[in-house]
């Protein structure tokens, strides 16, 4: 499922419009099975300022279920506005995947987060075979890739 149908189902959602009176939409990640592109689920965060409180919003095929409010671990102070995501997350990972492929590394573990710093990025995490991390950082408006980074685990 991509990030904007996840939304999208989440927006159906009564509840959600009750939390959207004080939240708005911070982020989005998807735990990516092995051996997979193509997320099943997604949690999208929606952050009160006031309270510095996120609620999570799991998506999973055509079930949404809320979680309590929890402390934000990287909170943005500024919306992320869906209308402005030009590039879905299935083509961010499909860009990121062609690029780790020039690298010839295997990839175990795939883990794609959106959040609005200065813009929407998204943030595509591998964590290889040889335990490395390689993450591209994707603008979610034009699709270039922003940074690449490769680092050890064992640090």
């Amino acid at each position: 499922m991509k990030f904007k149908e996840a939304v999208e189902k989440a927006e159906k959602e009564q509840q959600l419009e009750k939390v959207k009176q004080d939240h708005y939409l911070n982020s989005g990640i998807a735990v990516i099975p092995p051996g997979s592109l193509k997320p099943n689920e997604w949690i999208l965060t929606y952050y009160d300022e006031k309270t510095n409180k996120v609620i999570q919003v799991v998506v999973k095929g055509e079930e949404v279920k809320f979680k309590e409010s929890a402390t934000p671990i990287k909170p943005t102070k500024k919306p992320l506005e869906v209308k402005s995501i030009k590039i879905d997350s299935d083509q961010a990972l499909q860009k990121a995947s062609q690029e780790l492929s020039k690298k010839n590394k295997k990839m175990t573990q795939v883990i794609i987060t959106i959040q609005d710093d200065e813009k929407p990025l998204w943030k595509v995490n591998f964590v290889t075979n040889k335990l490395t991390l390689i993450t591209y950082v994707i603008d979610a408006a034009t699709g270039r890739i922003e940074k690449e980074e490769e680092k050890t685990l064992f640090a």
